[in-house]
């Protein structure tokens, strides 16, 4: 009864609408189907900054930054949303963060969605995901379902060394194995998905490990250190299966977490974070891009990659559509934001109440493209609500 509701509202009609932002993406081309394998790996407070390689500031992960260089790696790229709780929606099901409260704890989780598991389930795929903490926290469990994931593996279904870290869950580096030779037991195709944990608060790592992994200024860094060095460990022992090279990883973060220069960031650095396409036999996802990349975008970009065919609701758009307006966007104290080019606008549901360059500091946006991002907003806002109320996030 507490919960708070969305109300439609009514920037344009609705043929307007969709000519600013159409969120149904439809893939009808002639290219064959790719079957190739499907793994998400979710880092846990993994800010863009730490990663030096992507910053250029000194950075604690030497693993990512090595697996970078063999990547396609996005660096103008945002999270939807600044908890843990906020990002499945937006990673598996293309639904950003837009409301006061995460949408798997709103009156509108159990709306029907065609998520990315599902939309792969539908064409053969077997479908998972692991995450080492408690079952049932945050409700991933649940949403994973609704989402069409087939086989949740929490703390409960762990198997292997005793690693309970006291507070959340199983360490990284014993659950990631764990999760690397349940991969190898599934049949193929399959999407998973990982979800690490050990980058949290309190911030700890292994009495074993106290000495190696030091950090820095902040509390973060020498879990951030363990975190990569487990994800180090975790490639090393999947890349000796045969089913590594015909697998999809896309890298990412929850969300970012603590900044040393945190009063001199704009908004938009608060949702910055690393997201990466590799794949160990395609030459072709390699370099650097430079164009706005959100959480949202990892939907449509898989289905666009593998060639599957159908309608679906994405309020993001593929990476790899050169035709596309991309941009980012995020709700946070009652303010929405959106990230398109070299440009972000901050609007409060009536009102823009800040436009600005994003390289260059103070510096108003001129007429035209403020309007452009300002319309574009307005419609997302439009078109999310309207299909959250009347229950029409799968495209018919």
């Amino acid at each position: 009864m507490k919960q708070d509701a969305v109300n439609k509202v009514h920037y344009f009609d609705d043929k307007q609408a969709v000519v600013y932002f159409n969120p149904i993406k439809k893939y009808d081309n002639n290219k064959v189907e790719k079957k190739d394998n499907v793994v998400i790996i979710i880092l846990e407070s993994f800010s863009y900054d730490y990663v030096s390689s992507l910053s250029g500031q000194k950075g604690y992960t030497p693993f990512l930054d090595s697996l970078i260089s063999h990547s396609l790696v996005f660096d103008n790229a945002f999270a939807n949303g600044k908890r843990s709780i906020e990002a499945l929606p937006a990673l598996f099901a293309s639904i950003p963060n837009l409301l006061n409260e995460s949408y798997i704890t709103s009156q509108y989780s159990s709306n029907q969605i065609c998520g990315l598991p599902k939309a792969l389930q539908n064409h053969g795929y077997t479908t998972s995901f692991f995450h080492g903490g408690r079952n049932g926290t945050m409700g991933f469990d649940n949403f994973c379902k609704a989402a069409g994931i087939e086989q949740y593996f929490g703390m409960n279904e762990y198997s292997g060394p005793a690693a309970y870290d006291g507070d959340w869950g199983i360490r990284d580096e014993e659950f990631l194995q764990f999760y690397a030779h349940k991969l190898d037991s599934f049949k193929q195709p399959f999407f998973s998905s990982v979800f690490t944990l050990s980058s949290h608060e309190p911030y700890t790592v292994p009495d074993k490990y106290k000495k190696r992994f030091t950090g820095g200024a902040l509390p973060i860094y020498k879990s951030i250190q363990y975190a990569d060095y487990s994800l180090s460990r975790f490639f090393k022992t999947i890349s000796k299966t045969e089913w590594y090279k015909h697998t999809l990883f896309i890298i990412t973060a929850d969300h970012a977490a603590q900044e040393e220069d945190y009063e001199h960031k704009k908004r938009i650095d608060l949702f910055r974070i690393p997201i990466i396409f590799f794949h160990p036999s395609d030459t072709h996802l390699v370099g650097r891009n430079h164009c706005v990349v959100q959480q949202a975008d990892v939907m449509p970009s898989v289905l666009d990659y593998l060639n599957v065919k159908g309608l679906y609701v994405c309020f993001g758009n593929s990476v790899f559509d050169s035709t596309a307006a991309h941009f980012a966007i995020q709700y946070l104290g009652g303010t929405y934001s959106i990230v398109e080019q070299n440009a972000t606008l901050n609007f409060d549901g009536e009102r823009v109440v800040e436009s600005s360059c994003v390289q260059k500091q103070n510096v108003k946006l001129e007429q035209p493209l403020c309007v452009q991002l300002e319309h574009h907003l307005k419609s997302v806002i439009q078109q999310f609500n309207a299909r959250l109320i009347d229950n029409k996030m799968i495209a018919k």
